[in-house]
């Protein structure tokens, strides 16, 4: 092999580690997240973008559930941005209502969202809910609650396949 061809190999390691660093494949399991995503889609996660900056309403987010698996560690979950850090989060008839104003969310199949909530976001906290909500275990149940900044892995980019 020629000393031009193992710098090239070395390169191309150096990069790959580098973006792989950046970002990072999630696989989706179960359908709290359709129609958006689906059980086994490939999603391109983004490990970076709140270390620089903090999630936004409607960012899809991954983070480390107090929900522990059959393996003994903490699940990893998939979830869409509500309400953010010091907003009033109102779920009550079926609609969802943040500061007193009712929230649409184009991205649903049903528009009906269960539950009696009326909070408000703690700093440093998200209220997040599943995209499928009839299935979801999200911040409506005390299982996962609101969202600590400091357990959020990653911003979810895109579907790979």
């Amino acid at each position: 092999m020629k000393a031009r061809d193992i710098k090239l190999m070395l390169f191309a390691v150096i990069i790959g580690v580098f973006l792989f660093s950046l970002m990072t494949p999630v696989i989706v399991h179960g359908a709290s997240m359709s129609p958006t995503y689906v059980s086994r889609d490939v999603l391109l996660m983004n490990r970076v973008s709140y270390k620089v900056s903090d999630p936004v309403r409607g960012d899809i987010i991954v983070f480390k559930s107090n929900i522990v698996g059959s393996d003994g560690k903490e699940k990893y979950v998939i979830k869409r941005v509500v309400g953010l850090p010091g907003e009033n989060i109102t779920i009550t008839n079926g609609s969802v209502y943040i500061n007193g104003d009712l929230y649409y969310e184009n991205y649903l199949n049903d528009k009906y969202t269960d539950g009696d909530v009326n909070m408000t976001v703690k700093e440093g906290f998200y209220f997040v809910l599943g995209d499928n909500r009839d299935i979801s275990l999200d911040s409506r149940n005390e299982l996962i609650g609101l969202i600590d900044n400091k357990k959020i892995v990653g911003k979810i980019y895109f579907r790979i396949m």
